[in-house]
């Protein structure tokens, strides 16, 4: 059986974390002089990257192919982490550097394999899916054997929070006073129920019920079916769109399918940067604003939970002190009873 961590107390009255197991046949029973599950854990992965280390000649550095190696046979990786590695993997053997020593990685290969491997994407995504990789690899290697891998740090790349631009509604009214036909009841949807445009879209009119303006909606969270309010102005737009024989409200299938047809001649036509996102952004801002709670705006807009709304609802300094200024304002007149000053 691969090692395991045993916590105190658990085999024998154990004072101590025991790293239990077998590998190859041969049967372990370690004490990690650790009660700190942290340090317990860095002691099993020393010692599985001492097991499972590849006998070379000493004086030969440890290669970038060693080091993958070992990285995947003393860890049990998820799903993703797996993909990062093989990602990571094909683009060492595409270069030819599988072979290269591990300690001689540089910074500026991180940039070029990020690039390579998640153009477009930002600071979190590569510190995730190669930073994060590549530095584990190498302190386990040089932690199993410092003499083959020189430990080293990697900088991490920028992680600033990325602009949000937004759209409030006297942009979004805009766009749908210029649209018509179905493109203008997708603008209506996105400004006033704040849904992601993937998921008007898939909007069906089976499920929805125009006598008592609401649509049920399927919650992948939860794995159920929900009723969710509709706005009866757009419940009688759909209903004087034509029906289609697939059943779907809209005609497109994806995202980019609307932004041609409709969001970039708009733009063009009104020379105002807009995407459906940003109408997203100002829906919860607006309701913010108007002074909605965000358990509220989160079942209104579809939000899994108030954590992933939290980035949309842009507020600003002054609703801060508006909202800071009622306690005061109240005078303690909750029912509750107020708090001498000390």
């Amino acid at each position: 059986m691969p090692l395991k961590l045993i916590p105190p107390g658990k085999r024998k009255g154990n004072r101590f974390y025991l790293v239990r197991g077998s590998v190859d046949g041969r049967r372990y029973e370690v004490s990690t002089q650790a009660t700190d599950k942290g340090d317990a854990l860095r002691f099993k992965a020393a010692l599985e990257a001492r097991i499972y280390a590849v006998q070379r000649d000493p004086d030969q550095a440890a290669s970038v192919a060693e080091g993958l190696d070992l990285y995947e046979k003393s860890r049990t990786l998820s799903r993703n982490e797996q993909g990062y590695i093989d990602k990571l993997r094909a683009w060492f053997d595409v270069n030819d550097l599988t072979h290269e020593p591990l300690q001689n990685i540089t910074r500026a290969d991180l940039i070029e394999i990020a690039n390579a491997l998640y153009p477009g994407c930002k600071g979190q995504t590569w510190n995730r899916q190669v930073v994060g990789p590549i530095q584990a690899i190498v302190n386990l290697v040089a932690d199993a054997d410092p003499e083959r891998c020189r430990l080293k740090h990697f900088k991490k790349f920028d992680t600033s929070e990325p602009e949000r631009p937004i759209a409030m509604l006297d942009i979004t009214e805009k766009f749908i006073k210029a649209a018509d036909g179905e493109g203008k009841v997708v603008l209506m949807i996105l400004a006033w129920q704040g849904w992601r445009i993937s998921e008007t879209l898939k909007t069906q009119r089976e499920n929805i019920d125009f006598r008592t303006h609401k649509i049920r909606r399927w919650v992948s969270k939860s794995q159920k079916w929900k009723w969710t309010p509709l706005d009866p102005e757009i419940c009688k737009a759909i209903a004087k769109l034509p029906e289609r024989d697939d059943g779907f409200v809209f005609s497109w299938r994806d995202r980019y399918a609307f932004y041609r047809d409709v969001t970039k001649p708009l733009q063009a036509l009104l020379g105002i940067r807009f995407t459906p996102h940003m109408a997203r952004r100002g829906f919860a801002t607006e309701l913010i604003h108007a002074g909605a709670d965000l358990q509220s705006i989160r079942e209104a807009g579809n939000w899994e939970s108030i954590n992933s709304l939290e980035p949309y609802a842009q507020i600003d300094l002054d609703q801060v002190k508006s909202t800071l200024a009622k306690l005061r304002k109240n005078g303690g007149k909750t029912g509750g009873k107020r708090t001498k000053a000390l």
